[in-house]
């Protein structure tokens, strides 16, 4: 099955994490098991919006799927390596 391409065009946080969540679970919902976030747009990402990621994650590993995080910014991925979330979620 081919990946489910989407495009962040917000940072991911509290406030905007509730919308992201319910047009990504639609997708899941409909049988997509590999999707691609295009993190271009994004320049922050807090806790909440971390703890969504792993969630996306969770899911979609559950069903045999993946997540990759492409365009993501330098600042991000050094949290996700510090986290050593890279080992968990692939980034591009």
């Amino acid at each position: 099955m081919e990946a489910e391409s989407i495009y962040i065009t917000e940072d991911i946080v509290s406030s905007t994490v509730g919308n992201l969540h319910d047009e990504i679970s639609d997708i899941i919902a409909d049988g997509v098991e590999k999707i691609v976030l295009n993190m271009e747009a994004v320049d922050i990402i807090d806790s909440t919006g971390i703890g969504f990621i792993i969630k996306i994650q969770n899911s979609l590993k559950k069903n045999g799927g993946s997540l990759t995080l492409e365009n993501v910014n330098s600042d991000i991925v050094r949290m996700f390596k510090v986290m050593r979330l890279d080992k968990h979620i692939r980034i591009v």
